[in-house]
């Protein structure tokens, strides 16, 4: 959103993230139906999005200069150990 906010003319920041919201939802829709569909889905749709997450913010870190400190590293642990405790249940 860094790189298309300043990229669409003029409109910044809210035009980054009302194209975010249109990109991302058939995942949100894609990941009710996973929920419907059972407890197997939902844990591949997990991994999948700890492994997004994680590589997302690598990038952000990487490419943006953000700050990797305390919170982001606590931040990708627990979404792995909620996997990792989804998938056992």
């Amino acid at each position: 959103m860094k790189v298309v906010g300043d990229r669409i003319g003029g409109t910044g920041f809210f035009a980054a993230a009302a194209l975010g919201v249109a990109v991302f939802a058939p995942s949100i829709m894609l990941f009710g139906y996973a929920m419907k569909v059972g407890p197997s889905y939902i844990a591949t749709v997990g991994v999948w999005a700890v492994g997004v997450y994680a590589a997302n913010t690598l990038v952000g870190v990487w490419a943006f200069g953000d700050s990797f400190g305390y919170g982001t590293a606590l931040g990708i642990l627990t979404a792995c150990i909620t996997v990792v405790l989804l998938k056992q249940a």
